[in-house]
């Protein structure tokens, strides 16, 4: 026997009892054997839906035992969902543009309104590839050779990745992990599982990364948004490395944290699921988890590259390397973000849509707002490079108990301030 034989009894087995048996309704029978895994020879342990059942049962109805049988397509090699005018479209678009691959080309075509993503999918569009061979028109993959950097902090990766879903309330958002691995060592400088894909999580996990090791070499990242923004150009120069981006669409650059994304998705995220109930899947206990696992598991694992564990390799260079730090209050600093504001008649000021006080002297000034991203809600004031006050949120209730003051130590602007020096 055969394995279209095989397949074809396989078929038959499971809707023979309600070709045989009156008493058993077909929807719920079939809506039950959906539910089960079966070993198809060949095939290994597949899942079949309701609706595949029924065609079996209509194709063993017409045709018998012989309509169950594997068939070719009358129209194999024909699509059905591409115009000859849409083909030559497809063409032309291709000799005149340098797409790199067919998802670039179909994103495009969805973008330009030439294609919907429902009426053509990807794998469509890949099938005509094939079929009228346009990948000639494609560039020839990129040549590129392995490298590796001398030392630790000479090169550090950064990135996202799509994160399980965590419970948020009574609702479930999903989570990102942004995550920073040193080039020599594949040691994982900083990584945490934020709500957001954002700058907040970027700035996080750099600000934490360099307080803790030290400063890098070079930051190299993709050509995302986040990491594209003035602001982090500008925590570079503050700081002192060189940032660098990678070609558009060319995540192979980006190999080493592509390959350590993967082994937290196979090794650590399925895991993480059987170990956890349903009500603690939050983002507290997922990064709780998530740091014991990179801290006994996957830093303290022989890597395959050069057999060792990440761990070792990482001191073990660290003792031969001259790792450059930087003091917790200019760290601070470099990564505050600005704002400039005109003061109010009032002495207030607007930021997020909130209002602040600020001493009396700044009056109809512009002037110049820093805060750090971690704590939004700690504005300051300052001038020519030095802190000189801080924004108070303004409080009417309060204000209206007192005379109009002027006195700027009494509204407490000079309180907590971090180092006047930058």
């Amino acid at each position: 026997m055969d394995k279209k034989q095989e397949f074809a009894l396989f078929k038959y087995k499971l809707i023979a009892p309600v070709l045989v048996e009156s008493n058993i309704l077909a929807r719920d029978y079939f809506r039950e054997a959906s539910l089960k895994e079966y070993d198809i020879p060949g095939l290994g342990k597949k899942k079949f839906s309701a609706k595949t059942f029924v065609k079996w049962l209509h194709l063993y109805r017409k045709h018998g035992f012989e309509g169950l049988m594997s068939f070719q397509r009358k129209d194999k090699g024909h699509f059905r969902k591409i115009s000859t005018e849409l083909l030559e479209k497809i063409k032309h678009l291709l000799s005149i543009y340098q797409f790199r691959t067919v998802k670039n080309l179909h994103e495009y075509l969805i973008n330009e309104n030439i294609i919907s993503p429902q009426g053509f999918t990807y794998a469509t569009l890949n099938n005509v590839f094939n079929a009228h061979n346009l990948k000639n028109f494609l560039p020839n993959p990129k040549a590129r050779k392995a490298f590796e950097t001398e030392h630790i902090h000479s090169l550090w990766m950064v990135d996202f990745m799509h994160g399980p879903y965590v419970k948020k309330g009574r609702h479930k958002v999903k989570s990102y992990l942004c995550a920073i691995i040193d080039d020599y060592s594949r040691f994982i400088m900083g990584a945490q599982f934020f709500e957001t894909e954002s700058n907040y999580a970027l700035e996080i996990t750099l600000k934490d990364a360099i307080s803790i090791f030290g400063i890098p070499n070079r930051l190299y990242s993709d050509n995302g948004k986040v990491f594209l923004s003035g602001h982090l150009s500008l925590i570079a120069a503050r700081v002192g490395f060189i940032l660098i981006h990678s070609k558009p669409y060319d995540a192979a650059s980006r190999g080493k944290i592509e390959r350590y994304f993967r082994t937290v998705r196979d090794r650590f995220i399925p895991f993480f699921h059987i170990h956890t109930k349903e009500t603690d899947i939050t983002l507290e206990n997922l990064n709780a988890q998530f740091s014991t696992w990179l801290k006994q598991e996957y830093h303290m694992k022989e890597h395959s590259s050069f057999k060792m564990k990440p761990y070792d390799r990482y001191f073990q260079n660290r003792n031969i390397t001259k790792i450059r730090v930087i003091e917790k209050d200019k760290l601070d600093k470099a990564f505050m973000h600005v704002e400039h504001r005109t003061v109010a008649q009032d002495s207030t000021i607007t930021i997020h849509n909130i209002r602040y006080e600020v001493p009396p002297r700044f009056i109809n000034k512009k002037i110049e707002i820093r805060y750090q991203i971690e704590a939004p809600d700690s504005f300051y004031i300052f001038e020519n490079e030095q802190c000189t006050a801080k924004a108070i949120k303004l409080d009417k209730k309060l204000n209206s108990h007192f005379p109009i003051r002027f006195n700027e130590q009494d509204l407490n602007f000079s309180e907590d301030l971090p180092n006047r020096e930058v």
